[in-house]
């Protein structure tokens, strides 16, 4: 069962005025102040992504003089935004009313990962250690999470996420134990064994291709007895581990659905 964790009290000092209230109001995509900033910010993202897709067609390339503009206007932008709500995150109550909650959230990674690809590019240059910069672009696509603060999916899909973390974290640590001992298994049964060609003649090759069959496929096929046996106990677990996150991720889902609603009834009761 998911244990559900509320949200933080809401601190004293909210809408006292103050720029960093101010600056949450501005960023907030509740309030009418903010609804302008939302629509630039919104264009700016579909802007920079496009730019991006455009760029890796060689027929474009006589417009890289424009989608690197783009990408500066864009780039210096999303640095004020992010200092902008950094500042905010104190009157955020997505960010648990602190800037270390925003830092930690599925929305401040987004935002800082924008921002990675481009300052790595400068800094590297600037170095005289050049990476490609065909990497670093293909980075910059991750810009497109910051829909996030448009989307109220992805706010339920961070509260999601939040609430079965620690579902989460035992799953994937179980998922290493099977996948290791498996592996070990399979080293231990198939070395040596000529229908496979070498496939598990050591434990990184057999930790490979145990990997590959615990997503569903299967790569070799022709195992001694013990082989097959566990073989046929990897397919159980594989089941197994990956029901158990997509059950959490659904019954946190539903949580959060059920509480949003709530909410919703309860602020159209005060109204």
């Amino acid at each position: 069962k998911v244990v559900r964790r509320g949200p933080p009290p809401p601190p004293p000092y909210l809408n006292d005025g103050s720029l960093a209230s101010d600056l949450h109001s501005l960023l907030s995509p509740d309030d009418d102040r903010g609804v302008w900033f939302d629509h630039l910010n919104l264009l700016l993202i579909l802007a920079s992504v496009t730019s991006v897709v455009l760029e890796s067609d060689p027929s474009f390339s006589s417009w890289t003089p424009t989608f690197d503009s783009v990408e500066t206007i864009a780039t210096a932008l999303y640095t004020l935004e992010y200092l902008m709500r950094l500042a905010a995150a104190p009157h955020d109550p997505r960010s648990g009313y602190s800037v270390r909650g925003y830092l930690s959230s599925f929305f401040g990674t987004a935002d800082f990962v924008a921002l990675l690809p481009y300052y790595l590019d400068v800094g590297m240059a600037a170095y005289g250690r050049p990476v490609d910069f065909a990497v670093l672009r293909v980075l910059r696509l991750f810009r497109i999470l910051q829909l996030e603060h448009f989307t109220e999916a992805f706010t339920l899909i961070d509260d999601v996420f939040r609430q079965c973390k620690d579902t989460l974290v035992a799953t994937s640590f179980l998922a290493v134990i099977i996948w290791v001992g498996a592996a070990y298994a399979f080293f231990l049964t198939e070395k040596g064994n000529p229908n496979v060609g070498g496939a598990f003649d050591n434990i990184p090759n057999s930790l490979y291709y145990t990997a590959i069959f615990l997503s569903g496929e299967w790569g070799q096929v022709d195992f001694t007895l013990p082989g097959k046996v566990i073989c046929c106990l990897l397919v159980v677990a594989g089941i197994g581990l990956y029901s158990i996150p997509v059950g959490a991720l659904f019954d946190a889902f539903g949580e959060v659905l059920a509480e949003q609603k709530e909410e919703e009834e309860k602020g159209k009761g005060k109204k």
